[in-house]
C-alpha cells in the first residue's frame, strides 16, 4: 500500500508522518493510551507552572530574609548606640542600673554573634542558631530564611563580604563589652582614676566611630548580593522554564504527528473499503486505542477479501 501523500496529510489537518521505526521514546509514546497521552501533554504543562511557582517562591523568600537581615541590622545598629550612650551615663552617674541596662542592650548584638558562629560551621545546630536570633530581637518568622541566605549563598560574594563585615562588628562589640568591664573597675576601684576613665571612654568612643562605616556598608552590600541573587534565580527561572515547554513542547508534537498518521492510515483504509478493494496493509502498530481500532479494520478487509 502507498504510503499517505503529503496532500491527504494537509486536507486532514496533520503534518505528513514518515513511517519508519521509531525510537523507544517514540515507541513508549505510540503504546501510550489516548487519554494517558493527554494526561502526559496536561501533567508536563503543570510541571511548568508548578516549576516557575517555586522558583518564583525562592525570589520572594530572598528578598524576604534580606529585609530580615536588613531589619536585623537596624536592631543591631540601635543597641549598639544605646550601650555607647548607657556606658557613657554610667560613666557619669555610676549608677549600676546604667551598667546593668549596658549589659542588657549588648544581648542584641551578641545574640546575632551566636548565630552567626553557629552557622558558619559545618553542621550547625538550628535550635542554638535560632536562640541566638532571637536573642537578637528577629521575627521567629524570619529566622528559617535568614538561615537559609547565610547557608545557601554564602559562596556568593556579596553574601560573604555582608558576613565579613558582620563578623568585623562583632570584635568591635566584644571591645566594647571589654571596655565597658574596664570602666565598671574603675568606677568600683578605691581611688577611680578620672585620667584612665577618660582614656577608656575615648576608646569607646573610637569603637563607636569604627562601628558605624561598617554598618552603612552591612546594609549596602547586603542589598547588592539580593539583586545578585535574584539575578540568578530569575535567569534559573527562565531556562528552566524554557526547558520544560521546549520538552512539553517536542513531546506534543512527536503524540500529534503518531496519532495524526495512525488517523490518516484509518482514512485510508476507509476508503478503499469503500471502494471495494481489500488487499492492503494498514501500517498501524501502536498498542493504543487507534492501533486496536486499525487492527479491527485490517480483520474486517481480510474476511471480506477471503468471503
Amino acid at each position: 500500500q502507498p504510503a499517505t501523500s503529503p496532500r491527504r496529510a494537509v486536507i486532514a489537518g496533520c503534518p505528513p508522518l514518515a513511517m519508519h521505526s521509531p525510537s523507544s521514546l517514540g515507541r513508549f509514546l505510540a503504546d501510550l493510551p489516548i487519554p494517558r497521552k493527554l494526561g502526559l501533554i496536561i501533567g508536563l504543562f503543570c510541571s511548568i507552572l508548578f516549576g516557575l511557582l517555586v522558583l518564583s517562591y525562592l525570589v520572594l523568600g530572598v528578598l524576604s530574609s534580606v529585609r530580615a537581615y536588613v531589619s536585623a541590622e537596624g536592631l543591631w545598629s540601635r543597641a549598639q548606640k544605646q550601650a555607647v550612650l548607657r556606658l557613657g551615663r554610667y560613666a557619669w552617674s555610676h549608677n549600676e542600673a546604667d551598667y546593668r541596662a549596658f549589659l542588657n542592650t549588648l544581648e542584641i548584638p551578641l545574640g546575632d554573634k551566636l548565630a552567626r558562629l553557629e552557622m558558619e560551621k559545618p553542621y550547625p545546630d538550628g535550635a542554638a542558631v535560632r536562640s541566638g536570633f532571637l536573642q537578637g530581637g528577629n521575627h521567629p518568622e524570619d529566622i528559617p530564611g535568614m538561615i537559609r541566605l547565610f547557608r545557601r549563598f554564602l559562596w556568593i560574594r556579596y553574601i560573604r563580604e555582608a558576613n565579613g563585615i558582620w563578623s568585623r562588628a562583632d570584635d568591635l562589640i566584644v571591645q566594647l563589652q571589654t571596655a565597658g568591664e574596664q570602666i565598671r573597675g574603675i568606677m568600683n576601684s578605691r581611688h577611680p582614676s578620672p585620667v584612665r576613665l577618660e582614656k577608656v571612654l575615648i576608646q569607646v568612643q573610637e569603637i563607636n566611630a569604627q562601628l558605624t562605616p561598617l554598618e552603612n556598608a552591612f546594609s549596602a552590600i547586603l542589598g547588592e548580593g539580593a539583586r545578585k541573587i535574584q539575578n540568578l534565580l530569575i535567569i534559573g527561572m527562565a531556562l528552566t522554564a524554557a526547558v520544560l515547554v521546549a520538552a512539553a513542547l517536542f513531546i506534543a508534537i512527536l503524540i500529534s504527528r503518531q496519532l495524526c498518521g495512525e488517523i490518516d492510515q484509518l482514512r485510508d483504509g476507509a476508503a478503499r473499503i469503500a471502494k471495494g478493494e481489500y488487499a492492503f496493509t494498514l501500517d498501524v502498530s501502536s498498542k493504543d486505542e487507534i492501533g486496536d481500532l486499525a487492527r479491527m479494520f485490517q480483520d474486517m478487509a481480510g474476511q471480506r477479501q477471503a468471503a
